[in-house]
């Protein structure tokens, strides 16, 4: 079965669920993932180090990232993980978000969309907190494998929490079509 070429991680999400589809087409998502990565790059955005980088057929390359130190880069790393995985409730998830209202409905959406694919998990590493702030890179995991590979990121510190950027989290979600994020 043929399927239509889609963004990169929607075609890893729909292999991992077994859609049927035995050969999504990536090459357009590759394309468009390659360059918003330029293009947030020159713009001075955080680094996407691997969008286009493949190991093989449809395998995504996951650079060695340097775990986050006890304290402050832990508690980022924390934060951005319950903010970004679709498997912690909402409710749990609203205090790492910085407008949690806005981004609620594309959050719950992404969620139910990624139900039941299992294994999923998000690695955080390279974490450099700078005063009242944070940058990080995130790779997605879904199924055991990576599907999304060098999300940089941003989270700021709010009344004594970390919080994940607007912009980083609809970020995150930007590879999936069918999601708005404001």
């Amino acid at each position: 079965m043929r399927c239509r070429p889609v963004p990169l991680l929607l075609a890893a999400l729909l292999l991992v669920a077994g859609t049927g589809c035995s050969d999504v087409d990536t090459t357009v998502g590759l394309a468009i993932e390659a360059s918003r990565a330029r293009e947030a790059e020159a713009a001075g955005a955080v680094g996407s180090d691997a969008f286009a980088t493949l190991g093989g057929v449809g395998q995504l390359v996951v650079p060695e990232r340097r775990a986050p130190r006890p304290g402050d880069e832990q508690a980022v790393a924390d934060a951005v993980r319950l903010a970004l995985d679709p498997t912690v409730a909402f409710e749990v998830a609203a205090p790492h978000l910085a407008a949690p209202a806005e981004v609620e409905a594309s959050r719950r959406t992404f969620a139910a969309l990624v139900a039941g694919l299992g294994g999923f998990r998000i690695a955080v590493g390279d974490v450099a907190v700078r005063e009242g702030g944070a940058r990080f890179v995130v790779d997605v995991y879904a199924g055991g494998r990576p599907v999304l590979v060098g999300l940089g990121g941003e989270a700021g510190e709010h009344d004594g929490r970390w919080q994940l950027t607007t912009a980083t989290f609809c970020g995150a979600l930007a590879s999936v079509p069918m999601l708005v994020c404001p």
